[in-house]
């Protein structure tokens, strides 16, 4: 009996390097790697077993910590990364940016796998170093999105742009009204950045004739879900188990696999399919 071997998946974000870990399609753990590490990150990967995987794919928005990462993977793995990336836009949907190449690989893998998931037309909203809210049309198509502040990014600008607020740490406001100055920065921050996602969500159903669920995912889902309803599901790991997809589909199309050894002529970068 061939005993199944775990697969992981690297998102590579501005804050944190997020390794999901799978064995088939379920999700065993996932563990955060500062992205300030990637050069070093060696000794963590071994502790996650990196040796025994069955197959790797790496997306990013940092492209330095991507080269880091990939060296550290080949030291510690006898198996080659796919890194999703290189030759334009190489996720599976038809992306309608201007200019396609400035799409987030992130944002992509989030629309691709959220109409897996749940279908289109929908919204994909994550939440993490920035707020990232993305459309996608009833035919499947990324329409794009809008890009605001995270609500730690928020913290730190109050506090490094004035002389007298402090640093606060992101964590759930006690009450509406704040009765210390740190109440206050967390309320404003927190419930703002709730109305924010209420506001865009409503203006960007109407582009979608009213009828796109809203889907949402990142590190800090969690916390601003308790602060609106507009959010018709919740899938924290939506780019994890995109990315686990994307591994699937590339894999398929190559007929006999990915998953080559170390000092194969087979290109591992995965290419735009034509559509």
């Amino acid at each position: 009996m061939r005993v199944k071997k775990p697969f992981f998946a690297f998102d590579i974000g501005n804050s944190n390097i997020t390794a999901g870990i799978f064995l088939g399609e379920r999700l065993l753990r996932r563990v955060n790697i500062p992205t300030a590490r990637a050069e070093n990150c060696g000794a963590g990967l071994r502790n996650i077993g990196i040796k025994d995987a069955e197959g790797m794919i790496v997306c990013s928005v940092v492209p330095a910590a991507t080269r880091s990462l990939c060296r550290c993977l080949r030291l510690c793995c006898p198996l080659k990364p796919v890194v999703v990336g290189g030759g334009g836009t190489v996720v599976p949907i038809k992306n309608l940016y201007k200019k396609p190449k400035e799409a987030g690989l992130d944002r992509l893998v989030n629309a691709y796998a959220a109409v897996k998931l749940f279908g289109a037309p929908l919204i994909c909203v994550d939440l993490g170093t920035t707020a990232t809210f993305d459309a996608v049309s009833a035919r499947g198509e990324y329409l794009g999105g809008m890009i605001f502040p995270g609500m730690d990014m928020q913290l730190r600008a109050l506090c490094g742009g004035t002389a007298l607020l402090p640093k606060v740490k992101l964590r759930a406001p006690s009450g509406l009204l704040g009765k210390r100055t740190q109440d206050g920065m967390l309320n404003g921050v927190v419930r703002g950045t709730a109305a924010v996602c209420d506001g865009l969500c409503a203006g960007m159903k109407k582009q979608l004739a009213g009828k796109a669920a809203v889907i949402g995912t990142g590190g800090d889902i969690r916390l601003i879900s308790r602060y609106t309803r507009v959010f018709d599901r919740i899938e924290p790991d939506l780019t994890l188990r995109g990315l686990r997809m994307l591994y699937e589909y590339y894999n398929n199309r190559a007929g006999s696999g990915l998953v080559e050894q170390k000092g194969s002529d087979r290109k591992y970068r995965a290419q735009n399919p034509k559509r």
